[in-house]
């Protein structure tokens, strides 16, 4: 389909408008699209968080109703334009940040984004906004467990497992239950 700059570590899925594009998350946190029919491109505005100055890049995008989003180790979350891919910019970001926390990755949970930190995890929802990013922080929703790290993260159908960690330094396997984490994993594992 063309070349990249790095390592592919997720393809993702999303509609621009009618057209299907496929959105791959590269290991030094560029981003590239190929939409159907289309060339493959990589995401070059000066917005996207790959090209901000002390933004690093952590896990794939996440796709919610137009917007596709990615997260920094400083537990921003950027948003693309609405109804595109390639523009992005500067005002549209939000953080998590119920507690100072090391940003690891984004998932989606029915229409929340879930931004994972290392001992912590949030729920936005789109509330519409017209400046900055759509999101909004659900603060009822607020978990303090986190994620080891982007690659432990997964999205199963209509659901998230991942593997968790906490302040005092333990280790768990949870999934996402009605935005409530279920824990899976025995003491043994």
């Amino acid at each position: 389909l063309g070349a990249i700059t790095g390592q592919a570590h997720d393809i993702t899925e999303t509609l621009v408008g009618t057209t299907s594009n496929l959105v791959i998350a590269v290991n030094t946190g560029r981003g590239y699209y190929y939409p159907d029919a289309g060339a493959l491109t990589e995401i070059t505005d000066v917005d996207y968080p790959y090209n901000i100055a002390g933004q690093t890049v952590t896990g794939t995008f996440v796709h919610l109703d137009g917007y596709a989003f990615r997260m920094t180790t400083s537990g921003r979350i950027y948003n693309s334009d609405l109804n595109s891919l390639s523009s992005w910019s500067a005002t549209s970001f939000l953080n998590a940040q119920m507690y100072a926390d090391q940003g690891i990755g984004l998932s989606r949970y029915k229409n929340y984004i879930v931004a994972f930190g290392r001992e912590t995890t949030e729920f936005f929802k789109n509330v519409g906004n017209s400046t900055g990013s759509p999101l909004q922080r659900e603060n009822e929703l607020f978990i303090r467990i986190g994620a080891v790290g982007y690659t432990s993260i997964t999205q199963l159908e209509d659901t998230i497992a991942w593997v968790a960690s906490s302040a005092t330094g333990s280790h768990s396997v949870y999934i996402m239950e009605n935005t409530k984490p279920k824990r899976i994993s025995t003491d043994e594992i």
